[in-house]
Formats: C-alpha cells, structure tokens, sequence
C-alpha cells in the first residue's frame, strides 16, 4: 500500500467518524432533555462514552493524516527538543569554568576588547528558553500572577463582646 492510498483510506476514516458524531450528539441530547429516569441516564452514559471514543479517535486519525501529507511532501517529523549543537556546549562549559575559575582559566573564551576594558563574550542562543532576559517567557500555561477579583468583605462576624471595666482603674 503506498503513502497515497494510506492517506486516502484515514481520510475515508475520518469523514465516516465525523459524520456519525452530529447523531451522537443528538441522540445524548434527546437522552438527556426526556424524562429523568435510571434506564436514560445508564443510555446517555453510553452514548456519552461512545461519543469521547469517536472523538479520541477522530484526533488520533488526524495525527496520522498529517503524518502522511508531512511525508508525501517530504518535510521530516519535527523533533520535540531542539538539540544543542557541540560547538554550544563546548563554549558552554568553558565559560562556566571560567566562571568557577574567578578568571583564571580563560581557555576556550573569546574576548572582546573595548575602550573601558576586555571582556568575554557570552553567546546566547535566542531561543533557549532558560535565557530569559534573551528569550522572554516560552511556556504555553504561563499565566498572570494577579488575581482576577480581590474580596474585601469578611468571612465573618464577630459576635462576642468582652466588658473590660473590672481590669480598669
């Protein structure tokens, strides 16, 4: 089977799941609007579960629709993690002993030479996220730190009242 007829067969697959999806959907909500009995409910439960599992699947045929086309083009599967290249590393670890080293050991460091003094030259790959001065915030769930409401009122009252005349002169 070749990559075209593979790709024509998911397809195939996933218009056939997306269309049983709609009377899925109806189906649970006819369930769900009629009368409020055990039997209903134990129906829409398993119109419910059948549903995620068409919908899981659909998602999954996707992936491998877009693994097909990717590959009849002839782009290769991008890798998750980008991969640091030697040349990185190696200067990597020389400025860190350089660092460590209190500028004692300058081997593998460039220098750049200027009118106020000579100094190393940090090579920053711009998008590492672990530079975050270069490369700024990456990660997708980042979210604000300041609340969306603020509650002024207390949680509650007090009720008891203490007569302090007797500790008084």
């Amino acid at each position: 089977m070749t990559l075209d007829e593979k790709l024509a067969a998911v397809k195939k697959q996933l218009d056939e799941k997306r269309s049983a999806l709609p009377a899925m959907k109806t189906e649970l909500r006819s369930l769900l609007e009629g009368e409020d009995s055990e039997e209903n409910l134990k129906k829409a439960e398993g119109v419910r579960a059948k549903y995620d599992k068409a919908d899981k699947e659909i998602k999954d045929l996707e992936e491998k629709r877009d693994l097909y086309e990717a590959a009849l083009k002839g782009n290769e599967q991008p890798s998750d993690k980008k991969k640091r290249q030697p040349e990185q590393q190696n200067y990597r670890t020389a400025m860190n002993a350089y660092l460590h080293s209190r500028g004692r050991n300058t081997e593998g460091i460039d220098f750049e030479k200027t009118d106020v003094g000579t100094f190393a030259v940090l090579r920053a790959d711009p998008t590492d996220a672990s530079d975050a001065v270069n490369a700024g915030v990456k990660s997708v769930d980042a979210k604000e730190t300041i609340p969306d409401t603020i509650v002024n009122t207390p949680q509650r009252e007090l009720q008891t009242v203490v007569d302090l005349k007797p500790f008084t002169n």
